[in-house]
């Protein structure tokens, strides 16, 4: 079994997912939580989640 290209792809959805939804969707969708919560802790729950939701289609779009 070879892990390398899923490493590669958790790494890079990591980066993408949470440059594109630190930028584009904190300030908006995510505002009122920032206010409520820590900072640090709600930049790491919206780098994981979105990406989660990158690497669920980077992952539909290679089976193709």
């Amino acid at each position: 079994m070879n892990f390398k290209p899923s490493l590669w792809k958790i790494l890079v959805s990591i980066i993408i997912g949470g440059l594109i939804s630190l930028w584009n969707y904190a300030a908006n969708i995510f505002g009122d939580l920032i206010k409520e919560m820590p900072s640090l802790g709600t930049s790491i729950l919206i780098i994981l989640v979105s990406a989660v939701i990158v690497y669920i289609i980077w992952s539909l779009f290679q089976r193709k």
